[in-house]
């Protein structure tokens, strides 16, 4: 039951959209169907010309507002200038609410009566393959020093503002992406501002997402954060500001280092330019890995390459070769992911459950490796557990296996991956005292339990060397 309190906080939720006709249906839907009663909903249409206005004509309780094309900040200063709520939510036109998202963070505001704004975890949708991430991260104070090294909210619907921020203080128009990063740090330098880790909203990827232009995106980035440099007056704010700069470049020409590479065809020259600007290694790495893929681009001014690519050797670290087992796990998931469905239970964490098992999860449990060897409970409860680049941090593997064989249902899978014998040790028992198995021993270890015919089982070498083992094993009880 809400208390008068709460209940007696209006929130105005503020939908942005620009030709999202083929989405907005649903953000509308999740709005309708919060468990939080006392709201507004408002729908600024940026100048759509899809039909979206006859659309959100359907639904009699929105209030609809037009306007000619002026871009998203924009919108959200129409959504602010006709909000009657204390609180605002802007949740964008393609991405939807969970159903009790109103009530945490007016739950929040009450008890928090100082803040400006309120914000929370998400999930992120990707519609191409229908994974599900989540997004959680524990913030619980400075929050403006955090805001200086990222953009640690990642998602604006997860956001509640009061009203009173927008007194003296708007979204820029100028910014055509980032402006709500923008927003975060100015409010977090002005006011108190709070984080939590429950789950409000979810983010979709798609085709047409502006933040799929990284070079522009980090452009941008790096020129919201610079604004603030004229307000960092001691060391540790001048410290995370150039730690923020730098986590910036990093994550961006990252992505765009990858998406080179898994493109087989030509890059794009503001990709090459973003590179040769802030990360110039990086296109050091793709010439020398795939100059023979693009040579027309030699002609395009990148002669800094050219004299040093001679001199360029790529040694195997221990860091090149955890990032191949991260690699190795994620393709192994991607390719099991039809199993990952029902009831699924996950070592040390759910963020591969949703991420690959999506909107087929019903329900997500988490366990520990120390609670699969004493939890009595676990009989014949799970369609699929996955133990993923775990198993060779306990001795009790044994107890182990045989604690998930039980946990899972009949027809169940487990799906695993472990650490083989590569060149970083080649003991079977590695200096920080965890295991590392070949492929033979997995085997045994799955066969005792699950028999031969239900396990498949593959090891993945670099050079002589077994990097790790993945394994599928399926409970079958006649």
């Amino acid at each position: 039951m809400e208390s008068n309190a709460v209940t007696n906080i209006k929130v105005s939720v503020i939908i942005t959209t620009y030709n999202h006709r083929r989405h907005i249906r649903k953000a509308i839907d999740s709005v309708l169907a919060q468990t939080y009663k006392n709201y507004e909903l408002i729908v600024v249409d940026d100048g759509s010309t899809d039909d979206t206005r006859k659309l959100v004509e359907e639904y009699q309780d929105v209030i609809y507002k037009y306007q000619e094309n002026k871009g998203l900040s924009a919108a959200r200063n129409t959504g602010i200038d006709i909000a009657q709520g204390q609180a605002l939510v802007f949740l964008d036109a393609d991405d939807w609410l969970l159903d009790d998202c109103l009530t945490t963070q007016v739950n929040c505001l009450v008890t928090q009566p100082t803040v400006a704004f309120v914000s929370g975890g998400h999930m992120v949708f990707i519609e191409e393959n229908e994974e599900l991430w989540l997004i959680q991260k524990t913030i619980p104070s400075e929050h403006y020093m955090h805001f200086l090294m990222s953009n640690y909210i990642g998602m604006h619907a997860a956001v509640m503002y009061r009203n009173w921020a927008f007194n003296s203080i708007r979204f820029d128009t100028s910014l055509k992406v980032c402006e709500d990063y923008d927003m975060y740090l100015n409010l977090s330098r002005l006011y108190p501002v709070l984080h939590h880790q429950h789950l409000l909203a979810v983010y979709r990827i798609h085709d047409s997402n502006m933040s799929g232009n990284l070079s522009f995106m980090l452009e941008n980035v790096l020129k919201v954060l610079q604004r603030q440099e004229k307000y960092l007056l001691n060391t540790q704010l001048r410290n995370s500001y150039q730690q923020g700069i730098r986590n910036w470049i990093e994550w961006y020409t990252g992505k765009i280092y990858d998406r080179m590479i898994n493109n087989s065809g030509k890059p794009e020259n503001a990709d090459l330019q973003a590179l040769e600007k802030f990360n110039p290694n990086l296109l050091v790495q793709y010439f020398h890995k795939h100059k023979e893929r693009n040579p027309s681009v030699w002609k395009k001014g990148f002669s800094f390459v050219k004299s040093i690519i001679p001199f360029i050797g790529i040694v195997p670290s221990a860091e090149d070769l955890h990032a191949t087992e991260y690699k190795i796990s994620h393709e192994f998931l991607r390719l099991n992911r039809n199993l990952i469905k029902g009831s699924v239970l996950e070592v040390d964490g759910n963020e591969n459950t949703y991420r690959y098992g999506g909107l087929k999860v019903k329900i997500s449990s988490v366990i520990s490796l120390k609670e699969i060897c004493t939890d009595p409970f676990l009989n014949d409860k799970y369609d699929c557990i996955l133990l993923i680049m775990k198993l060779h941090l306990s001795k009790n593997f044994h107890q182990i296996i045989e604690g998930l064989f039980h946990a899972l249902k009949n027809d169940g899978n487990l799906l695993l991956t472990v650490k083989g014998i590569s060149n970083i040790s080649t003991k079977g028992d590695d200096e920080s005292g965890s295991m590392l198995f070949t492929e033979a021993s997995v085997k045994q270890l799955l066969n005792d339990k699950f028999g031969l015919q239900n396990t498949s089982i593959s090891s993945h070498k670099t050079g002589k060397h077994q990097l790790i083992i993945t394994a599928r094993a399926v409970k079958s009880i006649l």
